[in-house]
Parts: structure tokens; C-alpha cells; sequence
């Protein structure tokens, strides 16, 4: 058994889930995830596919708690055509909050991730957090990896009535109760929160600032003119691909006002 911790920034936690995926050596994977939005779903999705395709068996679990799991998440997952679920506790106080990533490999071995990172594009890449990746080989760490996954069961395999599948029908009533929003209020909510009354505050802030790496989404819609990849990092900060005649809808440009950004 090998133990390893994953500090994003210093790596992004979206890459190590990606390469999992993508290595075709899984033929089960659950994603558990308190909270989700279509842009973490959608850099995973190509991938999900494939491994879908391959024959291999595929969960997601994920909670709707606090309003910060989308409509177009769920309407994204739904799409995937995998087995999945929805987790809430309807009594008050009692938040869905677990984050695990369990990649099993029949006969050979498991990868699981357990941490902070939701299934959100600041929880693969962007955000700050951290999460523990455990790596067992079978047989000699079969016993062990028995114990741990019985310990988180209620998660990878839950069961009663705080879960229910994911369906159509269940993304338009938690819609009309409005447990979910979509990602345009949820951009919303979160501006307001971030937005400072400069009016008000006349102290400069205390804390720096950095960049940090962000996911990129590749559309798995084929698109008559797709963009180049670059494969040479020499190539960085130069001139790869543009699109010539935007449309408005593309720079998410509103009728009045500045366009919008993406929502994390």
C-alpha cells in the first residue's frame, strides 16, 4: 500500500483524476462529490465515455446541499448515461460533504482519492485543497482495501431514502423547489459575495496575490473548424488558433453591459 497526498495548486487534482480515467486499466470507478458543476463534468466527460464504452462500471454520487450543486450539472451527469444519484438529508443542519474518487481495477489493484476537492472546476484545478490518494496492490493489500471501503460504503453504494436516482423528472423538481439554481444565479450569488463595497473600505487588503492553473473544457461536439492543439510547450503564449466572426453567444456577451466570465 502506498499513500501519497495531492497539495493543489502544486498539482492539480484534475490532471491526476484525468490520467485515471484515460489509462483504460479501471473497470470500476465511483466519484463521489458534495457538490458539482458542468464545467468540472464536462472536462471529464470525453473521457467518462470512453471508459463507459470499454465496458466498465461507473457511479456518481453527488449532494445538492447549500445550492452549490447546478441544474446544468446534474442535466450533464444525466447525460453521461451512467449510474447516478442524488444525496440530501431533507432535516436541516445535516450537509452531504464528502469528496472520493475510487478507481478499481478487478484482480489487480485501486486507486482512491479522498480529500476536498468537489467535483466543481475549482475543485480539480483552481482552487486550494488537498486530498490523500492511496494506492493498493492486490493481493497483498486486498484485506486492507476491504476495510476501507466498507468503512465509506454509505457513500460509494448509499442506500434508504436520503438518495434517489437521477432522473429528468428529479432535476425539474428539485428545480421548482429550488434546492438547485442555475449556473447564471449561481455566478450571481457568488459576485455579490466577492464584491467589495470600495465606497466603504478605504484599508488596502493585507494578503498577495498568485495565479493558478485552470482546467480547460474540450467540447466532445464536433465543430466544423476545431481548434489546434499545441503539443510544443515553446509554443506557449504565442498565437495557436482564433475564430474568426465570434458570435456573441460564444464571448457570453450580454445586451447591455461587459461580458461575462465562466462560473467556477
Amino acid at each position: 500500500m502506498k499513500i501519497n497526498v495531492i497539495a493543489q495548486p502544486d498539482k492539480v487534482f484534475g490532471e491526476v483524476i484525468l490520467e485515471n480515467i484515460s489509462s483504460q486499466q479501471f473497470n470500476k470507478l465511483w466519484i463521489v462529490s458534495a457538490f458539482a458543476n458542468k464545467k468540472a463534468v464536462s472536462y471529464l466527460e470525453p473521457s467518462v465515455l470512453e471508459m463507459k464504452n470499454s465496458g466498465a462500471e461507473i457511479r456518481i454520487v453527488v449532494g445538492i446541499d447549500l445550492k452549490s450543486t447546478t441544474i446544468e450539472a446534474l442535466e450533464k451527469i444525466l447525460e453521461l448515461d451512467v449510474d447516478s444519484k442524488v444525496f440530501h438529508n431533507a432535516t436541516p443542519g445535516h450537509t452531504f460533504h464528502p469528496k472520493i474518487y475510487l478507481f478499481e481495477a478487478e484482480g489487480k489493484g485501486v486507486e482512491i482519492f479522498v480529500g476536498s476537492n468537489n467535483l466543481t472546476a475549482g475543485g480539480l484545478s483552481g482552487n486550494y485543497e488537498a486530498s490523500i490518494q492511496i494506492t493498493f496492490n492486490f493481493p497483498d493489500d486486498e484485506a486492507e482495501y476491504e476495510e476501507i471501503k466498507n468503512s465509506l460504503n454509505r457513500f460509494l453504494n448509499p442506500t434508504g431514502d436520503l438518495v434517489q436516482p437521477l432522473t429528468e423528472k428529479l432535476i425539474q423538481v428539485l428545480s421548482k423547489r429550488g434546492d438547485i439554481i442555475s449556473e447564471k444565479e449561481a455566478r450571481k450569488n457568488r459576485a455579490k459575495l466577492l464584491k467589495t463595497d470600495k465606497r466603504k473600505v478605504k484599508i488596502s487588503s493585507p494578503f498577495g496575490s498568485e495565479k493558478v492553473k485552470r482546467l480547460s473544457v474540450v467540447s466532445t461536439k464536433t465543430k466544423k473548424n476545431p481548434p489546434k492543439i499545441a503539443t510544443d510547450q515553446k509554443n506557449f503564449g504565442k498565437l495557436l488558433w482564433k475564430k474568426e466572426n465570434l458570435p456573441a453567444s460564444d464571448a457570453q456577451r450580454p445586451e447591455t453591459g461587459n461580458p461575462v466570465g465562466d462560473f467556477d
